[in-house]
């Protein structure tokens, strides 16, 4: 399949080829063209475009619509990546051929929704399950990201230090030969510049 000609200077659009099937939109499980169009300010429409035409064949205008990532759906053949758009009843499935065009692809419904439920990918939900409860799959990852951050750094000392208890020179001897002067900070001032470091 080509992109039809009038998409191909589309700068502002997003468009790929997905697999689609709604019950009021795209009733035939089939491989389509979509661009992800901006009608107002404030509106977006999924466009499904056939071959070397410029008008849409079918739309679906995004407003009140919830995007988040699904399971395969038994029966349907064709895609390996799937997500859905629901609302109020109405479900389109999506699939795309890989997992990367369906993460550009929730994210872009999801910006274009305004939705208020960020969607996760699945992988990472797996990953944050495994670490342990629900305050862990919020905490873990940022968390794991500031730790590896600071160690590597050399701040390991400093984050886990008291505060209070930190003194100015052991601080100066790590800004040594850097930009940061701690002079005649005091302990706490030191903590907040080794924080803001982070």
């Amino acid at each position: 399949m080509q992109t039809p000609f009038c998409l191909l200077v589309c700068a502002q659009c997003f468009d790929r080829y997905l697999w689609a099937f709604g019950k009021n939109v795209w009733k035939r499980w089939k491989k389509r063209f979509f661009v992800l169009v901006q009608v107002s300010q404030y509106t977006f429409a999924m466009c499904s475009y056939r071959e070397k035409k410029s008008e849409p064949q079918e739309l679906l205008q995004l407003d009140g619509y919830t995007v988040d990532y699904s399971d395969p759906q038994p029966g349907l053949d064709g895609g390996r990546a799937f997500f859905n758009a629901v609302k109020e009843g109405d479900t389109v499935i999506f699939a795309s051929d890989d997992e990367q065009d369906r993460i550009l692809w929730v994210q872009a419904m999801y910006r274009a929704t305004g939705q208020s439920h960020k969607p996760v990918p699945p992988t990472q939900v797996q990953k944050l399950n495994s670490k342990g409860g629900a305050s862990a799959q919020m905490d873990a990852p940022i968390s794991q990201f500031y730790a590896d951050r600071a160690q590597k750094h050399g701040m390991d000392e400093f984050i886990s230090a008291n505060p209070v208890a930190l003194t100015t020179p052991r601080f100066s001897r790590w800004c040594s030969g850097s930009r940061w002067t701690t002079g005649s900070m005091t302990p706490s001032a030191a903590w907040w510049v080794t924080l803001c470091l982070l």
